[in-house]
């Protein structure tokens, strides 16, 4: 009998103390920066990484290479004096490494990288005003990853940023081309170099019409800028299918952040990342990020929630839309006496309505959401 209940009490702490530790051990990505060669991702992998960031250059709309030129990290003081323990001094490959888009795509589509742990491509974009059609050179990175990356059987997601809000366009034909596709889910984006402007990358990646959004800012590690408050901000909308930091090489800041709850470090350091998060807390491919459904976002955040107000007419009077619907979703509105209004976030009967896709205020938009639309002149 006393056998029994020590083997019982046993088998109980040994279930306490593992829950225990996956409660205090979250799942965090580590992602190699600036990795723009063949040779830099055998050693990202090597070095535990389960991610790698690569810089897409442009010919006109179409992916011409992976570069990063200079400045970059490595130009500075910081990595010089650690140059053996980061990519920079272990590669000898400096600012200036260099492969081909469809090199480099073919490599990411091989057996090698299909049967390793790499479970995120995060594809950082150099556009510049030399690029007259984002949108076009979004559809066109996406349709060189499907042909050659995903249909060969890659496992894990794709993450696509552009560097500043007024790219957005970028994003937004990367969604679109997405979705034609059979590995729309398999695509994520993010506007990532906004310093601390967190709400406005919140509004305008709300428009992309995707729950697959990702929030990442930062600076270069030359520098010792810090982004706690947007970082938290960020996760506190929990909203996000991941919320990250670039590019954070020295372990004080990698503690701070992974104390604050973020889901990915980019660092010129993986191994060290690695040590700290854990190879066993470091996502396999297929987990590395995780969509928030669009039905709990509206039931959490009031921002899903849209609005209307009354407005008065020399005959009668009644409701029109003020804060819009989310994407893929119409408002409802409803008078509440007393000369105001309400509004309400629904389902839309018609999905494939433009004004469900694309709501605005418009009456067309109230309509579809099938309340009082009074008060439209």
């Amino acid at each position: 009998m006393f056998f029994i209940f020590s083997t019982l009490v046993t088998v109980v702490a040994v279930v306490f103390v593992t829950k225990c530790d996956v409660n205090a051990s979250p799942q965090v990505n580590v992602i190699a920066h600036m990795i723009n060669t063949p040779s830099a991702v055998r050693w990202a992998l090597e070095q535990g990484a389960n991610g790698i960031e690569i810089d897409m250059q442009f010919e006109g709309t179409r992916p011409n290479q992976f570069h990063h030129g200079f400045p970059c990290d490595c130009t500075c003081l910081w990595q010089l004096l650690t140059n053996r323990n980061n990519r920079c001094g272990a590669l000898g490959e400096g600012c200036s490494a260099s492969t081909s888009a469809l090199e480099m795509a073919d490599f990411l589509g091989s057996s090698e990288i299909v049967s390793s742990r790499l479970a995120l491509i995060y594809v950082d974009a150099k556009l510049d005003k030399s690029i007259r059609n984002y949108a076009e050179a979004g559809a066109n990175v996406v349709k060189l990853f499907n042909e050659r990356v995903l249909a060969r059987g890659y496992r894990g997601q794709i993450l696509l940023g552009c560097l500043t809000i007024l790219q957005s366009d970028y994003l937004r034909g990367a969604v679109e081309e997405a979705v034609k596709s059979n590995f729309s889910d398999r695509y994520y984006y993010s506007i990532d170099n906004e310093g601390g402007n967190a709400y406005k990358v919140w509004d305008d990646s709300l428009q992309l019409g995707t729950n697959n959004i990702v929030y990442s800012t930062g600076i270069t590690a030359c520098l010792p800028g810090t982004f706690y408050d947007a970082i938290q901000y960020s996760l506190e909308t929990k909203a996000y299918a991941a919320v990250g930091i670039w590019t954070i090489d020295q372990e004080s800041s990698m503690r701070s952040y992974l104390k604050a709850g973020v889901d990915f470090i980019l660092t010129n350091r993986p191994k060290r990342a690695a040590e700290l998060i854990g190879l066993d807390n470091i996502p396999l491919p297929g987990s590395a990020l995780a969509a928030k459904p669009w039905n709990r976002l509206i039931s959490e955040l009031s921002f899903w929630e849209c609005d209307c107000s009354y407005y008065y007419r020399f005959i009668g009077g009644g409701c029109a839309i003020t804060k819009k619907a989310p994407p893929n979703h119409a408002c409802y509105c409803s008078y509440k006496g007393a000369w105001s209004c309400g509004g309400r976030t629904v389902q839309c009967p018609d999905t494939e309505a433009l004004f469900c896709r694309k709501p605005d205020t418009s009456k067309e938009a109230c309509l579809l959401g099938g309340g009082d639309c009074s008060g439209y002149f």
